[in-house]
């Protein structure tokens, strides 16, 4: 009787801590989310890629996962990360998110971009033509980027961009300026211009604000919100959300 009972006693601790070590493994795997996104459009207008590599529609609110792919077509879709910051997805885009604590690394593989980025959070997008990189800075960063058959055009609202394009140019932009880098090659830049009365957007002289609407390279987005509203800490401000009318 006494030797049972100390092999109970021996035994118990021993699956209480194999239990706990179990139980801790599991929670190591479990699926770490880096924010949400939420998709806003008529049934199948937004997509997200499978773990089995098939695009399935998505509804409502999904977790933004370490990798995320996503392709919109008559929806929008609204990311907001852990840290406050937004990204938003236009009609006709599609996205690959390599997403971490701290920022993101995104592959614009065609469509409008736009992001309020909350310090110190960082971001890059990548298109065919540039690879586009915040310069971190006290305040909220804003801008958009804008990848078609033309090219990639890049744009500062507030905040500092650094563009890499053509090989080994680099480009800051300030508040108010853009480059368009053309899919044969060649790269144009327009400096700041007035801010948009509309939006409180400064816009380049290569697009025009009328009536809140973004006419640029060919492209008509309507801009809602770059300059204002809510939407993490630092200079505030909401972030765009472009479409196509």
């Amino acid at each position: 009787m006494k030797k049972c009972r100390f092999i109970s006693l021996v035994l118990i601790p021993s699956l209480i801590f194999s239990n706990f070590i179990f139980a801790a493994h599991i929670s190591a795997q479990e699926t770490v989310a880096f924010g949400e996104i939420k998709a806003a459009g008529v049934a199948g207008a937004v997509q997200i890629e499978s773990s089995t590599g098939q695009w399935v529609e998505m509804r409502d609110v999904y977790p933004l996962l370490k990798n995320t792919k996503l392709r919109t077509r008559d929806g929008i879709v609204s990311i907001t990360t852990r840290g406050g910051s937004r990204i938003e997805l236009s009609k006709d885009t599609e996205v690959a998110f390599e997403a971490l604590n701290g920022g993101c690394t995104i592959n614009l593989k065609q469509g409008t971009l736009s992001f309020n980025m909350t310090p110190p959070e960082s971001l890059t997008v990548t298109t065919a033509q540039a690879t586009v990189s915040v310069v971190p800075n006290p305040e909220n960063y804003r801008g958009m980027v804008i990848c078609s058959e033309k090219g990639t055009e890049i744009r500062s609202i507030s905040g500092k961009v650094n563009v890499s394009y053509l090989g080994s140019n680099t480009k800051i932009l300030t508040a108010g300026e853009s480059l368009f880098v053309s899919a044969k090659g060649i790269a144009s830049a327009a400096g700041a211009a007035t801010a948009g009365t509309t939006t409180g957007a400064a816009i380049g002289t290569t697009g025009l604000i009328v009536v809140g609407v973004l006419v640029t390279t060919g492209i008509v987005v309507a801009v809602s919100a770059l300059g204002g509203g809510g939407g993490g800490g630092g200079g505030g401000g909401g972030v765009a959300s472009p479409y196509t009318p």
